[in-house]
């Protein structure tokens, strides 16, 4: 008491047999595919999580870095704002002891005096000159007496 399928119907059987076999053969495939980008997918995440690792700690000795960079900043400033109180203090002191060593009584008459002391100092240059250029004039006549 089979029950016939009408004739038309094998063709059909066929189709769907070959469908299905398509089907699967698909799946088996896509199934593939997503067991290799899985196994993928998890070899990345190992190196990831060290390179973020690694990424952190480099960020937390970053700061460290920078909080000391701050401090030794800060440190400096304070070295450099006594460096120039002492210079400030020091200037003071040397144009105290300017005005107490003060030879002549005004500006131009001390610019008169460092100008003399300049002509002295050449012509005393000058004069070392000449007795060099004599020294050696007389030497060479002495070369030449003997």
């Amino acid at each position: 008491m089979s029950k016939q399928l009408p004739p038309h119907s094998s063709g059909l059987v066929n189709k769907l047999c070959e469908t299905g076999r398509l089907f699967i053969e698909q799946y088996e495939k896509i199934k593939t595919v997503s067991e290799e980008l899985e196994e993928k997918s998890s070899s990345l995440i190992t190196p990831t999580r060290n390179q973020a690792k690694i990424g952190l700690t480099k960020t937390e000795e970053l700061q460290k870095l920078l909080k000391q960079t701050a401090k030794l900043s800060e440190k400096s400033r304070k070295v450099v704002d006594g460096t120039l109180h002492t210079l400030r203090q020091v200037k003071k002191l040397l144009d105290f002891i300017i005005t107490l060593t003060r030879i002549t009584p005004t500006a131009d008459d001390d610019e008169k005096l460092r100008d003399f002391i300049t002509h002295s100092a050449l012509r005393c240059e000058n004069t070392v000159l000449e007795f060099a250029k004599m020294r050696n004039t007389l030497r060479d006549y002495l070369e030449k007496q003997a």
